[in-house]
């Protein structure tokens, strides 16, 4: 029986190669840890498979390979008699943490909720105020469950629909530019979203903060007007909830990085910005941050400029 907490992720060793074969969801998670540097969790892989339909799970429910030294800084071990692990985290789908205490345990499902819980326990201690602040104003970055909030289920669920979708919309012959490669409906939704005003609870406080920075610099200002008649320019989103960046921000980062590089192995990226403006330039400022490097790099993912 655990007696500290223990995160289930959906994956399996291959012994063959030494490398992981795990799922979008366990792919976003590991990026998060290793982003946040979130050290000394105790993991446990189950071997589950995707849903199969007729054979199709390759397709819908992809398995990419990672090195098994992602799990070095980690306490890692992969089940294989159900005794060391709490029947009460089996009975979840991954992932899922299990907390136990002296009178009973309890258990968090969810992609989102196992990060937020990583996040507010175990991030970087070097880094506490930055791994805070990924959980966004009072803490309510996607604390909401994915049954009761769209947003929530778009960045924990709609979003790994898109890179199956694309995979067989290229498989099939399509030409990104000439006839146009149809996008998966969920890009469209985040492009979308992306040119809705920013909102924030200090929203004109940020205006102010923002515009008098861009005149003390000189330069390009993140905005999307310029003063008219006295009013102060709308803020245009830097990050996926507006201004700031958060968790959500992490846990897209590796999903578009996958649909990208998907992309890049057919198209350029200049191509790529034309159809997604917006959508592109935050993954750019996304891809510059070191801890972006350093994830990317510890899952040994290739960067979008390798694949073109």
């Amino acid at each position: 029986m655990a007696i500290e907490p223990l995160v289930m992720l959906s994956g399996r060793k291959d012994n063959d190669r030494s490398l992981l074969r795990v799922p979008q969801n366990t792919l976003v998670a590991l990026f998060t840890f290793a982003y946040c540097e979130i050290e000394d969790l105790r993991i446990v892989l189950v071997p589950r498979e995707p849903a199969s339909d007729g054979g199709s799970d390759c397709n819908d429910n992809p398995l990419f390979d990672l090195p098994r030294s992602v799990l070095s800084k980690l306490k890692c071990f992969e089940t294989s008699d159900g005794s060391l692990t709490p029947q009460e985290l089996l009975d979840c789908e991954p992932p899922a943490v299990y907390l136990p205490d002296n009178t009973t345990a309890t258990c968090i499902g969810g992609l989102t909720g196992v990060l937020r819980w990583a996040l507010g326990q175990l991030g970087s201690r070097t880094r506490d105020r930055e791994c805070n602040a990924l959980l966004g104003f009072r803490g309510g970055c996607l604390a909401a469950c994915s049954e009761s909030s769209l947003w929530t289920r778009f960045c924990e669920l709609d979003i790994q629909r898109a890179l199956p979708k694309l995979r067989k919309r290229v498989s099939a012959g399509s030409g990104f530019e000439s006839p146009p490669l149809k996008l998966p409906e969920e890009l469209h939704l985040l492009e979308a979203h992306m040119r809705q005003p920013v909102k924030t609870h200090n929203v004109r406080r940020k205006q102010q903060q923002v515009f008098r920075a861009s005149r003390r610099e000189g330069g390009g200002s993140p905005v999307e007007h310029k003063p008219v008649d006295g009013k102060l320019p709308l803020l245009e989103h830097r990050f996926v909830e507006g201004f700031d960046q958060t968790l959500a921000d992490v846990v897209l980062f590796p999903v578009l990085h996958l649909i990208f590089t998907e992309l890049a192995a057919v198209t350029s990226k200049k191509a790529i910005s034309v159809r997604l403006p917006l959508t592109f330039k935050w993954y750019e400022t996304m891809s510059a941050q070191i801890q972006t490097h350093r994830a990317l790099e510890s899952l040994e993912l290739k960067h979008i400029e390798q694949v073109e």
